[in-house]
Protein backbone atom coordinates (compact mmCIF):
# COMPACT_ATOMS: atom_id res chain seq x y z
CA UNK A 1 0.00 0.00 0.00
CA UNK A 2 2.72 2.28 0.63
CA UNK A 3 4.30 1.89 -3.18
CA UNK A 4 0.95 3.29 -4.30
CA UNK A 5 0.62 5.96 -1.91
CA UNK A 6 4.18 7.51 -2.10
CA UNK A 7 6.67 8.51 -4.96
CA UNK A 8 4.77 9.65 -7.28
CA UNK A 9 6.72 10.87 -10.08
CA UNK A 10 6.06 13.11 -13.52
CA UNK A 11 6.71 9.56 -15.49
CA UNK A 12 4.39 7.50 -13.27
CA UNK A 13 1.46 10.26 -13.99
CA UNK A 14 2.07 10.47 -17.96
CA UNK A 15 1.55 6.59 -17.48
CA UNK A 16 -1.56 6.98 -16.03
CA UNK A 17 -2.92 9.51 -18.22
CA UNK A 18 -1.81 7.04 -21.06
CA UNK A 19 -3.15 4.21 -19.36
CA UNK A 20 -7.18 5.92 -19.22
CA UNK A 21 -6.85 6.99 -22.91
CA UNK A 22 -5.91 4.00 -24.03
CA UNK A 23 -8.53 2.25 -21.98
CA UNK A 24 -11.03 5.08 -23.27
CA UNK A 25 -9.85 4.64 -26.61
CA UNK A 26 -10.60 1.15 -26.93
CA UNK A 27 -14.17 1.14 -25.41
CA UNK A 28 -15.36 3.61 -28.23
CA UNK A 29 -13.86 1.59 -30.91
CA UNK A 30 -14.73 -1.94 -29.66
CA UNK A 31 -10.88 -2.90 -29.72
CA UNK A 32 -9.46 -5.35 -27.19
CA UNK A 33 -5.36 -4.24 -27.76
CA UNK A 34 -6.33 -1.06 -26.36
CA UNK A 35 -7.83 -2.01 -23.58
CA UNK A 36 -5.52 -4.56 -22.43
CA UNK A 37 -2.37 -1.81 -23.11
CA UNK A 38 -4.27 0.83 -21.34
CA UNK A 39 -5.04 -1.93 -18.32
CA UNK A 40 -0.97 -2.65 -18.47
CA UNK A 41 -0.14 0.84 -18.39
CA UNK A 42 -2.61 1.37 -15.37
CA UNK A 43 -1.73 -1.11 -13.32
CA UNK A 44 2.18 -0.47 -13.66
CA UNK A 45 1.58 3.07 -13.20
CA UNK A 46 -0.33 2.33 -9.96
CA UNK A 47 2.02 -0.48 -8.59
CA UNK A 48 4.92 1.76 -9.76
CA UNK A 49 6.57 -1.41 -11.26
CA UNK A 50 8.44 -1.75 -14.37
CA UNK A 51 11.88 0.10 -15.48
CA UNK A 52 10.07 3.48 -15.63
CA UNK A 53 9.19 3.72 -11.62
CA UNK A 54 12.94 2.83 -10.74
CA UNK A 55 12.70 -0.69 -9.38
CA UNK A 56 14.80 -1.82 -12.19
CA UNK A 57 17.58 0.63 -11.28
CA UNK A 58 20.99 -0.44 -10.27
CA UNK A 59 21.72 -0.30 -6.43
CA UNK A 60 24.33 2.35 -6.48
CA UNK A 61 25.59 2.09 -2.81
CA UNK A 62 29.16 1.73 -2.00
CA UNK A 63 30.87 -1.43 -0.51
CA UNK A 64 31.62 -0.17 3.01
CA UNK A 65 34.59 -1.48 3.08
CA UNK A 66 37.47 -1.55 0.37
CA UNK A 67 40.20 -3.95 0.28
CA UNK A 68 43.58 -3.11 -1.93
CA UNK A 69 44.20 -4.85 -4.33
CA UNK A 70 48.01 -6.26 -4.48
CA UNK A 71 49.40 -7.46 -8.09
CA UNK A 72 52.06 -10.25 -8.31
CA UNK A 73 53.99 -9.98 -11.92
CA UNK A 74 54.11 -12.52 -13.47
CA UNK A 75 57.30 -13.27 -16.17
CA UNK A 76 56.74 -15.81 -18.61
CA UNK A 77 60.00 -17.37 -20.49
CA UNK A 78 60.18 -18.18 -24.33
Amino acid sequence: MKTILQNWSLIRLIRIIFGVLAVVQGMMVNDMGFKMAGTLLLLTAVANIGCCGGSCSVNLRQPKEQKEVVYEEVETTR
